[in-house]
């Protein structure tokens, strides 16, 4: 979770984007009617952070405008990474602010790590 990292990193302040408004509405404190029920642990955790911080926001920023957000998780759900990732085990596909990144769209460069 992003305000863990702001948090271990001794941050008391974070703006966190978001391209799922669904799960920016059931995060939100002031969120009034909750209907996710699965997130009620993520949310738990994520506002105990958060309020840890001086002061944070947490925005949507639609997909269209961030895509090496998305490309990042994407490949790391693909290719089972958790935590910090090095990146220059990025490709530049990968790291595309305007594609949407995929195995088959082209070379990257840590496909050799992950080679069987």
């Amino acid at each position: 979770m992003a305000v863990e990292l702001v948090d271990s990193m001794g941050y008391d302040q974070a703006l966190l984007h978001c391209d799922n408004l669904i799960v920016i509405n059931e995060l939100k404190p002031q969120a009034k009617a909750r209907s996710l029920f699965k997130l009620d642990a993520a949310r738990n955790r994520f506002l105990k952070r958060c309020s840890k911080l001086r002061s944070w926001d947490l925005i949507h920023t639609p997909r269209t405008y961030n895509f090496i957000a998305h490309n990042i998780a994407k490949w790391a759900k693909f290719t089972n990474i958790v935590g910090n990732i090095n990146r220059l085990n990025l490709g530049t596909k990968i790291l595309d602010d305007y594609v949407e990144w995929s195995r088959d769209n082209g070379c990257w460069i840590a496909s050799c790590l992950f080679c069987v």
